[in-house]
Order: C-alpha cells, then structure tokens, then sequence
C-alpha cells in the first residue's frame, strides 16, 4: 500500500474550497456593501457559474464541431 502525500486533501478539495469561500464572500458583500462592494458580490456569485459554463463548453465543445451535419464524402 503506498502513502499518500500529506497535501493531497489540498489538492482534491483546494479548488472547491476557493470557489465556495468566493460565492461566499459575493453573497455577504452583496448584503452589506455598496459601490464597490456590488462589483465584488458580481464577481464572487458569477465565479462558479463562470466555472460551470467553461468545463461544460471544454467537455462539449469537441463533439459540436465533429456533429457538422454536411455528408461525409466517399
């Protein structure tokens, strides 16, 4: 059995945890900020959803192209 590093909880859960802290952060500014505060809750709550729309784009984006709908030729 081979060990694991004793960062590998980082490297599984690091990224969520940034993204999830931001949404956070983006609600809470939204609440009680204004001005400046608006433009962070944008950017805090539009982070994940950014994030969605570019895996899914990456993960789907290579079959749309193959998909042409022109006849193969031969």
């Amino acid at each position: 059995m081979t060990r694991r590093s004793p960062g590998g909880w980082r490297r599984v859960f690091g990224i969520p945890l940034v993204v999830g802290i931001a949404g956070i952060l983006g609600l809470v500014s939204a609440l009680v900020f204004e001005g400046p505060g608006r433009v962070a809750a944008w950017i805090g709550v539009g982070l994940p959803l950014a994030l969605v729309v570019w895996f899914v784009g990456r993960a789907y984006g290579g079959r749309s192209a193959s998909r042409s709908g022109s006849p193969r030729p031969g």
